[in-house]
């Protein structure tokens, strides 16, 4: 199965060929990635709150535990101002392009405007034809504008079928406040002797 891309996606004569799969699957929240075999897999992202862990890290302490483990955790994607617009000079009117605007401006939110200073972020693709296109793009997009990243860094033993882009579980941790589920999406295994590492990250909104 599959869909179809609605659009004609123009893309630049520098342009790389990964540069062009994102522009076409990043508004589709679709991920796009190589697998162990070297074939190109895209996808919905999975979203880590609700997707059941594709492995779970400590679930048998003897063969399933992770040697190392540290957290971190930034506000980077914490935006209360978002501006989505098309970059396809086929959708201008008037020589206007198709544009949405959010801003945060809710007295009792804890990302607001008022509350943290003016946060912007511009989210453009060729794809959004109308305005219908970029309003229903911002609908999403702002549900998840107030985000602190979480990333995780671990080491492991040797999983030859654990590939990114899956939701993986970290059982070291009772502290409810720290999340034990991250999107792997880095994975570090050396060709001679040596210890195997992983990147996990994870979005959690601010309320």
């Amino acid at each position: 199965g599959g869909i179809t891309l609605g659009a004609d996606l123009p893309l630049d004569k520098d342009s790389t060929r990964w540069a062009g799969i994102k522009s076409a699957t990043t508004p589709y929240a679709l991920d796009a990635y190589f697998d162990r075999e070297g074939y190109l897999v895209t996808e919905p992202q999975s979203d880590v709150s609700t997707t059941a862990p594709y492995f779970v890290f400590g679930a048998d302490d003897d063969t399933d535990g992770a040697t190392t483990a540290e957290r971190s955790v930034t506000d980077t994607n914490v935006f209360n101002d978002l501006v989505v617009r098309s970059s396809n000079s086929d959708a201008e009117t008037a020589g206007i392009a198709p544009m949405s605007r959010w801003q945060n401006v809710d007295p009792d939110s804890p990302t607001a405007i008022s509350r943290i200073g003016r946060r912007s972020n511009t989210y453009e693709s060729d794809l959004f034809l109308t305005k219908a296109d970029t309003d229903a793009y911002l609908a999403t997009w702002k549900k998840t504008a107030a985000l602190e990243t979480w990333e995780m860094t671990f080491g492991f033993r040797f999983l030859p079928w654990l590939e990114v882009g899956k939701v993986i579980e970290l059982l070291d941790t009772d502290n409810e406040n720290v999340p034990a589920r991250y999107l792997l999406t880095d994975i570090d295994a050396p060709i001679g002797i040596g210890a195997v590492s992983g990147t996990g990250k994870r979005l959690t909104i601010i309320t």
